[in-house]
């Protein structure tokens, strides 16, 4: 049987900072693993043409005041991954319907918090994401890190490393090719 780099490194990484190891795997083998399954779970490979789907929690990712998402929406894409949900293998409906459950587990756990509520979900077209390069290097790889619970997850991890400056120049580019659909628009 052959072995599956992608899977097995998305097995054993550490959860917390699998980007920074992804990174060094060098660029041309993290874009290589792309083709690869990375969960037994999964349904394929993120294909091009797909869209995936960030969840934009309230007051965590958007903010009120100015009615826009707030950078640290996308600070994962850094070190454990942009956890994100595949259009192609789950619905709106169901992402959101996940999302909920989550607030609510997370609120109960946390009452003295600001309550969590779903605002609404970034749409993210995958081949922008492929398309975009510093320099030689590709800036994102996004990988079908399906879960037993949800076979739509999927991670998108910035694939080149760099100084601060660079890190927010990519998140930056990242924000703005986010679509963000209130779930009123979405019924």
């Amino acid at each position: 049987m052959e072995v599956n780099p992608c899977r097995e490194f998305f097995q054993s990484a550490n959860s917390q900072q699998k980007v920074k190891e992804l990174q060094k795997v060098g660029n041309e083998e993290a874009v290589r693993w792309e083709s690869l399954s990375a969960s037994q779970h999964s349904s394929g490979p993120v294909q091009p043409g797909e869209v995936v789907c960030r969840q934009v929690t309230h007051p965590t990712f958007f903010d009120e005041e100015t009615g826009k998402l707030k950078p640290t929406a996308f600070d994962d894409v850094s070190n454990k991954g942009l956890s994100v949900d595949r259009l192609s293998v789950a619905t709106e409906k169901e992402i959101a319907e996940r999302a909920e459950a989550r607030n609510a587990e997370w609120n109960a756990k946390f009452p003295e918090k600001p309550s969590r509520t779903l605002h609404s979900l970034g749409h993210i077209d995958v081949n922008e994401l492929r398309v975009l390069f510093v320099e030689k290097d590709r800036a994102f790889g996004v990988y079908d890190t399906a879960l037993e619970s949800n076979r739509s997850h999927a991670d998108v991890c910035q694939l080149v490393s760099g100084g601060a400056q660079q890190a927010r120049s990519i998140r930056a580019s990242l924000f703005e090719m986010t679509r963000c659909i209130p779930l009123a628009a979405q019924a």
